[in-house]
This record gives C-alpha cells, structure tokens and sequence, in this order.
C-alpha cells in the first residue's frame, strides 16, 4: 500500500467518525433511542448484513422513537455503503463516548473543583493578581483536564489508572475493550477526534462555571467592610449621562461611584468630570494596573475627587503610584483613606 492511499484510509475513517459524533451533538437524539440503537447493533453485528439492511433496521429505530424526523445519521450510511461493517463499528463507538460524555465532565468539574476551592480561597485579596491569574487558571484548567482524561480514557489500563468517580472506572473499563479493538482494526485516533469534537460543549460549559467577573470581585472586595457599606447596582449619573457607575457605595453620609475595569485600555477616559458635577462625592476607579502608566494615573486624578485602586503587586513595584495620596493598594485600602469634605 503506497502512502496517498494509506492517507486516504486514515482521512476517511477519521472524517466519518467527526461526522458520526458531530451528529450525535448536534441532533440532541435521547439517550433511550441511543439505547436502542446500540442493542439493534448488538444483535445484528455478525449477521453481515449490507447497508441498505442497516439502514432499514436503523431508521426504523430513529423514525419511531423521533416521531418520523429526518436523521441525517441514515443518510451518511448510504453514502458509506463500501464499508458498511466499519460504520457500524464507529456507530456503536461514538455511541458510547458520547453516552460517556457528561461522566467525564463530571469528572472533570470534580477534579477542577477539588483542586481550585483550596487554592483560590486561601488568597486574602481578591484585587490581587495572584487572584486574577488563579481566576484565569480555573476555566483553562477545564479545557486542559478534560484533555487529559480523555488521553488517559483511551490508554486506560485497570489497576495502573484511577479515575475519581467510581463510575468512570467501571464504564471506562467497558469502553476501553472496544478501543482496543478499533486500534487493532481500523486506523481510528479516537481520542483526537472526541477531543475535537466535544471542546464546543466543554467551551460552552466553561463560559457557565468560568467564576466570578472582575466586577463581582471588587463588590467581594468592598463587602468585607462591614460597617458604615452598603452596595447599590449599576446605573448612569443624572447629571452627566454618559458617566455610568458599575455600582456605587454608600459609605457613611457619602456616595462614592466605583469603576471596575481589570485592564483600561481607553475606556479609563470615560471619568473625567469632577465630582462636584456628578450625583456621587467621589469616583474611584478600580483595575489590575497592568497598563497604568504615569500619564494615565495623571489623566484620571486631574479631575477632582477621583482616586485609583490597583492591584497589591502593582502599587508595590511602581515608586509612581506610592508617591501619588488618591492612589491606593488592594491589599491596605480602606475607606477611611479617602480625603472626602
């Protein structure tokens, strides 16, 4: 066998088994008629039927259980009926994986979970950077476990793995029989393709468990001052409508309008009106300070009443914050600080 045609071998059975996947995502079939399918499999696999008994026996299972809607699944077997034995083969894989699907996040949230709790909350401040990057870590985290579990599903070996449901070591186990299989039998890379194929709902998981936003956090922030707080939602200023407030806090007979930005880029040139024009007593804009040079801290404080609140580690390494008094540390700030008449 030349090589274009060992090429060829490998691209058709790879893309059939995208596609076969990428239907069981997409077509959102219930596990009941997935059930059903994997037993028609099972009785009818050594029976050497061709395609178009197959695709009788199949359809009649999807029409039945779907009421009658078109499943695309039929088609892509007629348009492989050369290999017919292969299809199913991969059918009744794909079937499996993707029935193993919310297991192995399950798992993954698990492992992610019991690992980042300890870690993120044993960090006093949430405006620091060391919280920031754990912050970040934590969705990444999803991605790249996920990775490996479906790396350590395909080379899973009874007794030398362990996964942290029980469950996933028994219905892994079972799995993994046919894995053999199909690398003994076909030129399937199983794990490259779930992995591409399942990142869009681990994507679409992780935007929903990615943590708290960098505004959530300063309001964290500010909450630990119990006495004399109170937090008001998001709103615009009444005097000057372009100026909005991502949420303001009551400190004592005071308003004080806070802007939560973890990085400023341009948007840092939004406060500049002095507070005399504005409904709240003072203005204080709350970021990381990755990018906050000199001129930009200039351009904030210039106006009157506004003040900057940066990240510990960033007010440590810059003699320009220190020297500046509406300039404030994450980790020491306190209220009382602001100059406020």
């Amino acid at each position: 066998m030349n090589i274009d045609s060992i090429e060829k071998t490998i691209w058709d059975e790879n893309i059939l088994f995208y596609r076969i996947l990428k239907w069981l995502i997409q077509s959102k079939v219930k596990s009941s008629v997935l059930f059903h399918l994997q037993v028609l499999i099972e009785r009818n696999k050594n029976k050497n039927l061709d395609s178009k008994s197959w695709y009788e026996l199949i359809i009649s299972i999807l029409n039945y259980k779907t009421n009658g809607e078109s499943n695309n699944i039929s088609e892509l077997l007629l348009t492989n009926n050369k290999n017919v034995n292969n299809f199913i083969i991969f059918l009744d894989f794909a079937i499996s994986l993707f029935q193993l699907k919310e297991l192995l996040w399950e798992e993954v949230k698990t492992f992610t979970n019991s690992r980042f709790v300890k870690k993120i909350s044993s960090i006093n401040d949430p405006l620091s950077i060391e919280y920031d990057i754990s912050s970040l870590e934590y969705p990444y985290s999803f991605r790249v476990i996920f990775s490996l579990i479906i790396d350590m599903l395909i080379r899973f070996d009874n007794g030398k793995s362990s996964f942290i449901l029980n469950t996933s070591n028994n219905e892994i186990l079972k799995l993994n029989e046919k894995i053999k299989f199909l690398s003994k039998n076909s030129n399937l890379n199983s794990a490259a393709v779930f992995n591409l194929i399942i990142s869009e709902s681990v994507n679409q998981s992780i935007k929903s468990t990615a943590g708290s936003s960098y505004e959530a956090r300063v309001k964290e922030k500010f909450l630990e001052f119990k006495e004399n707080i109170e937090l008001l939602n998001n709103s615009h200023d009444s005097k000057v409508h372009s100026v909005e407030y991502d949420f303001i806090v009551k400190y004592n007979k005071f308003n004080i309008g806070i802007s939560a930005k973890r990085t400023l880029r341009e948007r840092y040139k939004q406060n500049s009106e002095n507070v005399s024009e504005l409904d709240v007593d003072a203005m204080i804009v709350v970021t990381l300070g990755l990018d906050l040079t000199e001129k930009v801290m200039n351009n904030i404080l210039q106006k009157k009443g506004q003040y900057i609140l940066v990240s510990q580690e960033i007010y440590k390494t810059k003699e320009f914050l220190k020297r500046n008094n509406r300039v404030f540390s994450s980790e020491d700030f306190d209220f009382s600080m602001l100059k406020i008449n």
